[in-house]
């Protein structure tokens, strides 16, 4: 079973007041030394352009205390959300299956569905080539205006923020999309977040050190 993690993280300094906001049926979990967890049950909502919504709740803790909402989906990428006093200050979306599933779909609208699959897996790199001219323009949109000082709400000196401005290019999301999401939970000491989810923890608790829940 693949990873879906989705969680909306919060310094471990901060957990009295992240107590303060539990939603009915929600956990909150220590994940390390740095973070800790609130999964809500509607963690993946959004709204009909494809936007990323918050309940009032999150949007009141992130008041007090700035919040990191975070998905790493292991067949797919990773998205971020960086909320403080209401307002998202940076958000990016990690999609590492964008250049070979777009391939496929130029692929089949040129040979039809069987065919053009077979003629990628033949020649995946005339198709990728392709794709990349596609989305060359979503892609630079997409990594610019990151506001990645907006991670120093947590704690990071310019040393890290430095780090993520290395890593957090078009070029580099070309070169390496599955190696820049593991990459990034390093940098941002999140390598613990692994197959944590309100859905997994509403199956399955047992795994996680449980601080509260509602």
């Amino acid at each position: 079973m693949s990873d879906f993690t989705c969680a909306n993280l919060i310094l471990l300094k901060d957990v009295e007041i992240a107590k303060k906001y539990l939603e009915p049926n929600s956990y909150l979990i220590e994940l390390n030394k740095k973070w800790v967890c609130l999964l809500t049950e509607n963690d993946l909502s959004y709204n009909d352009v494809g936007g990323k919504t918050f309940s009032d709740d999150i949007i009141a803790l992130s008041e007090e205390a700035p919040v990191l909402f975070f998905i790493n989906a292991e067949d797919h990428g990773a998205e971020y959300n960086i909320l403080h006093k209401g307002k998202s200050l940076g958000s990016l979306s990690i999609q590492h299956d964008l250049i070979p599933n777009s391939a496929i779909e130029i692929a089949s609208e040129m040979h039809g569905d069987e065919e053009g699959f077979e003629k990628w897996m033949n020649a995946p790199e005339e198709f990728d080539k392709l794709a990349i001219e596609k989305n060359r323009e979503y892609i630079s949109q997409n990594f610019s205006d990151l506001n990645l000082e907006g991670f120093k709400v947590f704690g990071f000196p310019d040393s890290v923020i430095d780090e993520l401005k290395e890593l957090l290019t078009a070029a580099n999301f070309l070169d390496m999309p599955s190696r820049m999401c593991r990459t990034l939970m390093t940098i941002l000491e999140l390598r613990e977040l692994c197959f944590v989810s309100w859905h997994y923890a509403s199956k399955d608790d047992r795994a996680y050190s449980i601080i509260a829940k509602a």
